[in-house]
C-alpha cells in the first residue's frame, strides 16, 4: 500500500487557478488522464506532484531534461516533505521506488537497450515493479522515437497519465496534433497570461521590437569577424590532432557503453557525427541508428556555427577536466577562439 496521500501535504497556499483546478479533480481524473496547459511560473510541477500525492501509485515522472527532472525532486522536498526519508525516490529507471524521477532520453534507451524494444518485456518490468501512474512533463517536446514506448506504457493496468505542458503542439501536422491528445488525452484545464498577472504571479509587460542598420565601421568588423570564424572552422577540420581526439571520445569510441549519456544530450552527439561527416569520414551505420534515424534517409546538415558550439562548449567546458590529457590541444582551440572573441566566460559563442 502506498502513502504517498498521507506522507506529502503542501505547506503552502494554492493559488487561486490551481484551488480550481483541484476542486474538479475527481471529475477530471475520470477518464484516468489528468492534461493541464500552462505558462512557464504558473506551477505546473507543484500542481503535478499534488496530483501524484492524490492519486496515491508508484509514479513514474518523466522529463525532457536533468534539470527539469531534478527541479521535480527539489520542489517535492520544499513544498511538500517534512521528513524527507519518508518516501523512497529513486532517479535511476532501472530500480523504481514508490517515485522515480527520469528523462524521456533515459526511459527510451532502458527501452532500447535493457529491454530490447519489447513491449511485452516493458510492460512485464512495469508491472513488477507496481508502476501504475505516469507523469509527463513538457509533453509537447516528445521526440518521434518515444512515442511507441510511451504509447505502451500506457498499457499498465489501471494506468493514469498526469501530462504537463506549456505549448500543445497546435501548429505541427494534424496527425501529429491527433497522436498527442491521444497521448494526453483531453485538456482538463488551460491557464492562460491574463490569469497570472491578475494573481500577481507574472508582471504585465509589452515587446517592442527596434531595428537598427549598423554604420559602415559596424559592417566591416562584422564581416572581418565572419572571415575569422571561416578560417577558424577550416582549420579545425584540417586539424589531425583534432579528428583523433573525436574519434576517441567515449561517445564515439563506446558508443554502446555510452547510451544513456548520448540520450542525455543527443544534440552532443549529434555534432559529433556531424563534424565527422564534414570531413568525409565514413560513419557506420549504428553509430546513426541509435538515433532513431535511418542511415538510408538521414541527410546529414552542414557543419554550422551553431553545431560548433554545441560540439566544443561540452569539451572545452563542461567536460574539460575528463580530457586533462589534451589540454594542449584543447588550449590551442580556446586561445584561437578567444582571439577572434568566439569564446568569453566559459562560453562558447
Amino acid at each position: 500500500m502506498n502513502h504517498l496521500s498521507t506522507s506529502l501535504l503542501f505547506k503552502f497556499l494554492w493559488r487561486s487557478y490551481q484551488q480550481r483546478f483541484l476542486d474538479s479533480f475527481e471529475t477530471h481524473i475520470e477518464d484516468n488522464h489528468l492534461h493541464v496547459v500552462a505558462p512557464p511560473g504558473s506551477g505546473k510541477t507543484i500542481l503535478g506532484l499534488e496530483m501524484v500525492r492524490r492519486i496515491n501509485k508508484k509514479a513514474l515522472i518523466l522529463s525532457p531534461t536533468l534539470t527539469i527532472r531534478n527541479q521535480w525532486k527539489d520542489r517535492m522536498l520544499e513544498c511538500f516533505l517534512i521528513d524527507d526519508n519518508a518516501i523512497p525516490i529513486s532517479f535511476t529507471i532501472k530500480k523504481p521506488a514508490t517515485i522515480t524521477f527520469s528523462t524521456y532520453q533515459s526511459f527510451h534507451s532502458f527501452y532500447k537497450n535493457e529491454l530490447e524494444s519489447s513491449e511485452e518485456k516493458m510492460l512485464a518490468f512495469f508491472v513488477k515493479a507496481g508502476i501504475e501512474n505516469i507523469v509527463l512533463d513538457e509533453a509537447h517536446h516528445l521526440k518521434n522515437e518515444w512515442w511507441k514506448p510511451l504509447f505502451s506504457l500506457k498499457q499498465l493496468p489501471d494506468c493514469t497519465i498526469i501530462s504537463l505542458t506549456a505549448t500543445p503542439p497546435y501548429d505541427s501536422e494534424p496527425s501529429e496534433i491527433a497522436k498527442y491528445f491521444r497521448l494526453c488525452g483531453p485538456i482538463d484545464m488551460e491557464i492562460d497570461l491574463p490569469e497570472l498577472v491578475k494573481e500577481g504571479n507574472l508582471c504585465p509587460h509589452q515587446d517592442y521590437i527596434y531595428f537598427s542598420e549598423p554604420e559602415q565601421q559596424q559592417i566591416r568588423y562584422i564581416i572581418q569577424y565572419r572571415e575569422q570564424l571561416i578560417r577558424f572552422v577550416s582549420a579545425l577540420k584540417a586539424n589531425e590532432d583534432f579528428k583523433n581526439f573525436i574519434l576517441e571520445h567515449p561517445f564515439y569510441a563506446n558508443t554502446e557503453a555510452s547510451l544513456e549519456a548520448i540520450y542525455e544530450r543527443p544534440d552532443y552527439y549529434s555534432a559529433i557525427l556531424i563534424f565527422l561527416n564534414s570531413i568525409k569520414f565514413k560513419i557506420p551505420s549504428y553509430k546513426i541508428q541509435i538515433l532513431g534515424a535511418s542511415p538510408k534517409d538521414i541527410t546529414f546538415p552542414s557543419l554550422s556555427y551553431e553545431w560548433i558550439e554545441s560540439l566544443l562548449q561540452p569539451i572545452l567546458v563542461e567536460e574539460r577536466e575528463n580530457y586533462l590529457e589534451s589540454e594542449a590541444l584543447l588550449n590551442s582551440i580556446e586561445k584561437s577562439l578567444r582571439k577572434i572573441g568566439a569564446f568569453d566566460k566559459k562560453r562558447v559563442n
